[in-house]
C-alpha cells in the first residue's frame, strides 16, 4: 500500500509531448476518461477539468478545435488542505460536438 501510494504523488506526465500531434483518436480516448457531457443554459456542454500542470495540455486541445479562450482557472479551496489549482475547459460549440459524436461512432466500429 505504501509503495502504491508514493507511486501515485510521482508527477504525472502527459501523454504527449510538446512535438507530438493530437488526433482525433487519442482526444476521444482522453474525452471518455477526462471530460463530462451535461446541458448548460440549453446547450450541450463538454467539460474538461484537471490538475493546474495540465493547462498546455488543455489549451492544445483548445487549439485543436479552434475554439476561442473558454479555459478557466479555479483557485485552491481554503477551507480544504488538499485543494489544488484547477484549469478547466467548457465547449459549447454545436460543430464540436458533431465531431465528438463522428469520433464516437468510429470508435465503435472498430
Amino acid at each position: 500500500m505504501i509503495k502504491f501510494y508514493h507511486e501515485m504523488k510521482k508527477p504525472y506526465l502527459a501523454p504527449l509531448n510538446n512535438n507530438t500531434h493530437l488526433t482525433i483518436h487519442w482526444l476521444g480516448g482522453f474525452t471518455d476518461g477526462d471530460a463530462s457531457f451535461s446541458i448548460f443554459n440549453y446547450k450541450p456542454r463538454l467539460n474538461f477539468e484537471n490538475h493546474i500542470k495540465e493547462l498546455e495540455l488543455l489549451n492544445r486541445i483548445k487549439d485543436f478545435f479552434n475554439i476561442s479562450n473558454n479555459l478557466s482557472i479555479t483557485k485552491p479551496r481554503l477551507d480544504r488542505s488538499n485543494s489544488n489549482e484547477t484549469v478547466s475547459l467548457d465547449i459549447t460549440n454545436i460543430h464540436i460536438f458533431k465531431s465528438l459524436l463522428y469520433l464516437y461512432i468510429l470508435k465503435m466500429v472498430y
